[in-house]
């Protein structure tokens, strides 16, 4: 008995030349389960029968070597050392260097996804995932990330010495950080108070509030039955864990009326 399925790669199996499931058509294009396709160089068809953990259609293992060195040069195209490369030259419209499409029929799925060996710290690209607490609400993202990320260095300036004295909370906003430095987080505060002096023109001030501690102030005069919008902003650093930021506000004599007032505080990961 011989091999007798024509374009197929035959093996020995010790007596016979037998047919492999690799498939070869006239315009020499490969099939691996599967006959050859012109739209495909290698077409690789893992059937539906075929699935669970740790199964993949293609599988390349980067063993690598001990010693930092022992890889690529870069991360050019030409410098990276990697298990599976894709490099697209030319930059056409809806052209790739790697493509990874799901369905997400179900919770858990992916497009693509890049992590470190436990899969705990990771992105997803084009995901459907549960919410952390396990129950069966899904969101959908086209990115998802789990695990601290890296991000430029963000810059700005602000003076640091506030002048007036006493003044009567408004609204509190608390939220637990990262820490601070390049390589963690820095936090954003803004807030924004609409009111109008129902009696005597003098200054008013607003501050940003944290954890107790006066971080900046802004100052203005203001006239009775005079309508004003005053927003406050800063830069903040401080350590890992809770902190409660407020935003505070003073007039030395007269009354306030207010319209409403906002306090948005949001950590950004650098």
């Amino acid at each position: 008995m011989g091999c007798t399925n024509a374009n197929y790669v035959i093996k020995s199996d010790g007596t016979a030349a037998t047919c492999t499931e690799i498939h070869e058509n006239a315009n020499r294009n490969i099939g691996i389960g599967t006959t050859a396709n012109d739209n495909y160089k290698l077409y690789v068809y893992r059937p539906s029968s075929s699935y669970g953990a740790d199964k993949t259609a293609i599988y390349g293992y980067r063993a690598g070597a001990y010693g930092n060195t022992n890889g690529g040069t870069s991360w050019s195209p030409y410098g990276i050392d990697a298990a599976i490369k894709g490099y697209s030259w030319y930059g056409n419209q809806y052209t790739a260097g790697v493509a990874g499409f799901s369905y997400l029929d179900y919770a858990g799925s992916a497009g693509v996804v890049g992590a470190d060996y436990s899969g705990n710290t990771r992105a997803e690209l084009a995901t459907r995932s549960a919410t952390y607490d396990g129950s069966t609400s899904e969101s959908y993202y086209s990115l998802k990330l789990t695990g601290d990320f890296y991000n430029q260095e963000i810059e700005y300036g602000q003076s640091t010495t506030p002048y007036f004295n006493g003044a009567y909370l408004l609204r509190s906003v608390p939220i637990t950080t990262h820490g601070t430095g390049t390589t963690n987080s820095i936090v954003w505060i803004h807030g924004e108070v609409d009111f109008y002096k129902t009696s005597t023109t003098s200054y008013v001030c607003f501050y940003i509030y944290r954890d107790g501690v006066r971080l900046c102030e802004v100052s203005e005069i203001c006239y009775y039955d005079e309508d004003k919008t005053v927003h406050v902003q800063w830069m903040d650093e401080p350590g890992a864990g809770p902190h409660n930021y407020e935003l505070w506000a003073y007039y030395p004599s007269g009354g306030m009326t207010y319209y409403g007032h906002e306090l948005h505080v949001v950590e950004l990961k650098r």
